[in-house]
């Protein structure tokens, strides 16, 4: 008979036969679905919109503008966390999650804009370089005719 471990206690009829409660009946069970914070907070998830405050995906948001000191200070922000205030915490990294997702949907819409506008300044660009090479070579011609 092989020997057991001294510091188990002794099996309960309950153990042996795998009576007892059932997994669903178990308290803290694991298989609990967990809910997205923003429907336990009962608070707007900034994540699911599309964009951050008051701005629509489609409309202008003229009265965000940023500076490259203002840029600079929220991108090298210091939050001031306490260590056991972790809802407070929360809030702060939420807050600047917010304005740094504001902060990149004005670059984003910008850098979308400086985009546009060079394409426009090419295109105009190589019309009047063609005009240019074509009163050149006009102006050529009628040299050549005199």
């Amino acid at each position: 008979m092989a020997s057991r471990n001294q510091n188990r206690p002794p099996r309960s009829p309950s153990s042996i036969s795998g009576g007892g409660l059932g997994w669903e009946e178990q308290e803290g069970a694991t298989n609990v679905e967990r809910k997205p914070f923003g429907t336990v907070n009962r608070k707007l998830d900034v994540t699911a919109t599309s964009d951050v405050g008051s701005c629509a995906e489609g409309s202008d948001c003229g009265n965000v503008e940023f500076t490259k000191e203002e840029v600079d200070a929220l991108v090298n922000e210091r939050l001031k966390m306490k260590k056991f205030d972790h809802k407070g915490n929360l809030e702060l990294v939420s807050e600047l999650n917010a304005r740094l997702k504001v902060c990149i949907k004005w670059f984003q819409k910008r850098d979308e804009s400086h985009v546009e506008e060079e394409g426009k300044l090419q295109i105009a660009l190589d019309a009047s370089e063609k005009k240019c090479t074509e009163t050149e070579a006009e102006m050529k011609n009628q040299g050549g005719d005199i």
